[in-house]
């Protein structure tokens, strides 16, 4: 029968259990204090990787069973973080911080309940994704999101089935939520970089919003009351839209038909009108001129007289031969002016 050999010290002499033990809580704190510096750097995911390789090497540090406890609640994982909570306060039950966290917890019954549900959504999903139906599987996982916004696990499922359908904008958005939570999160990452490929390749985005469910009855049907009323809602207003974009298209079209009808009689009617009114304006200027020019000739003439009367009539002149040929001159004039 073959014997293990034992493990011995680079001395020669085998390890002890207290050595071994000893390297294990080495090893824990090394991941303990690797998952703090994740956390508090907003790598959730990281940090629960390390804190639980840290609580695997020593299942009694009671520091990092608490953080990863958080850390899972901080993700929206109710469950995870319970059962961690509960195996510390299990294994160290004198003054853990565990049991503080889930007093809090159950006195939050409101935010209990949401976050269950949340969970209970999520499974309901799987399942539908399981048989291949995803639109229901994304009905509840928007419902679920809504219930729940720091559900990490949730919103990664929903945006990895919004990239199956092409809808990267839709997936993109959800993508945001996860990074308020998680911004370091790897999967999160790789669906961007999916993303960015399909759009790189030249992809349509196919996003639609998922209410367009509405449009089959059965779906509405086996919906629970909650969807059947959010699928209402979202027809109502989608039908409220429709009216609007149809009432104004009509105005738009009446509108359109005006400016096309004035723009027709315009070219029809005002260039001839144009035309007449230049022709006016070129005769009135003519007749403006002559009717000047006149009346500079009879200011003239009026002029003479005048003065020709002046001489006669104040200064009591002789009317001589000149003066005599001036007036009969003028009275030719008037009486040409006259015929």
């Amino acid at each position: 029968m073959e014997t293990k050999q034992k493990e011995r010290r680079p001395s020669g002499k085998p390890l002890t259990l207290i050595d071994i033990r000893r390297k294990a809580e080495i090893t824990s704190e090394i991941y303990y204090r690797s998952g703090l510096s994740k956390a508090a750097g907003g790598d959730l995911t990281g940090a629960a990787e390390e804190l639980d390789l840290s609580v695997r090497y020593d299942k009694h540090h009671e520091d990092a069973r608490n953080l990863l406890g958080l850390v899972w609640f901080q993700m929206g994982e109710l469950g995870e973080a319970m059962k961690q909570w509960g195996i510390s306060e299990h294994l160290n039950p004198v003054n853990n911080r565990a049991t503080y966290y889930m007093n809090e917890i159950r006195g939050e019954m409101s935010l209990l309940m949401d976050m269950s549900e949340a969970i209970s959504l999520y499974n309901e999903a799987l399942e539908f994704v399981g048989r291949g139906e995803n639109d229901y599987a994304i009905a509840r996982l928007k419902k679920a999101a809504s219930q729940s916004p720091h559900y990490v696990k949730a919103q990664l499922l929903l945006s990895l089935l919004y990239i199956e359908g092409q809808s990267y904008k839709a997936a993109l958005a959800v993508l945001d939520q996860v990074a308020k939570v998680d911004p370091l999160n790897p999967e999160a990452m790789r669906y961007r970089l999916q993303i960015a490929q399909a759009q790189k390749e030249g992809r349509d985005d196919l996003s639609l919003d998922i209410q367009d469910l509405s449009r089959d009855i059965y779906v509405q049907m086996s919906l629970p009351e909650p969807d059947k009323g959010e699928i209402s809602n979202v027809r109502r207003r989608r039908k409220a839209v429709s009216g609007l974009r149809g009432t104004w298209a009509q105005i738009g079209l009446i509108a359109v038909g005006l400016l096309l009808g004035a723009g027709f009689m315009y070219y029809l009617y005002v260039p001839g009108q144009l035309r007449e009114y230049r022709q006016n304006a070129r005769e009135m200027t003519i007749q403006s001129a002559d009717m000047k020019e006149e009346n500079e000739r009879l200011e003239s003439q009026l002029s003479k007289a005048k003065e020709t009367l002046r001489k006669i009539g104040v200064e009591g002149a002789e009317v001589d031969e000149v003066m005599r040929s001036d007036i009969r001159r003028l009275l030719n004039e008037w009486d040409g002016s006259e015929k």
